[in-house]
């Protein structure tokens, strides 16, 4: 995989305290359209989490996410330790994440969160 900064959500991003409210990543400016060949969004986490991680990905056609619309919904499961998913269709410009824990905290991890051309599935 090849990282690309300006494509990147989170980087080494402390989840210790990441609750059931959860965090916001940073916005990734796409530009408006779908590729014919779709990114991946590549998650990471230094150490298995202690409770499963709910990751949505977000668009808007403003960078401050205004009238955002849900483009997916994905769980990275504790004890897990990487997320791998095709971007879905539908972007609207912006894209941002939006991390979560399903019932507690994350734990002591740090996380990822990157869009790349391909994966080491």
């Amino acid at each position: 995989m090849i990282y690309d900064a300006e494509n990147t959500f989170l980087w080494q991003k402390d989840v210790t305290s990441v609750g059931t409210s959860g965090v916001d990543s940073d916005v990734v400016a796409l530009g408006m359209g779908d590729a014919i060949q779709p990114l991946w969004l590549a998650v990471t986490v230094s150490a298995p989490l202690t409770d499963n991680a709910t990751i949505t990905v977000e668009t808007s056609a403003k960078e401050t996410m205004a009238g955002k619309k849900t483009l997916g919904t994905y769980t990275l499961p504790k004890g897990e330790r990487r997320l791998n998913v095709k971007l879905p269709m539908g972007v609207l410009g912006y894209t941002r994440l939006h991390v979560a824990a399903a019932a507690g905290t994350l734990g002591a991890a740090k996380m990822n969160a990157v869009l790349v051309m391909d994966t080491d599935v």
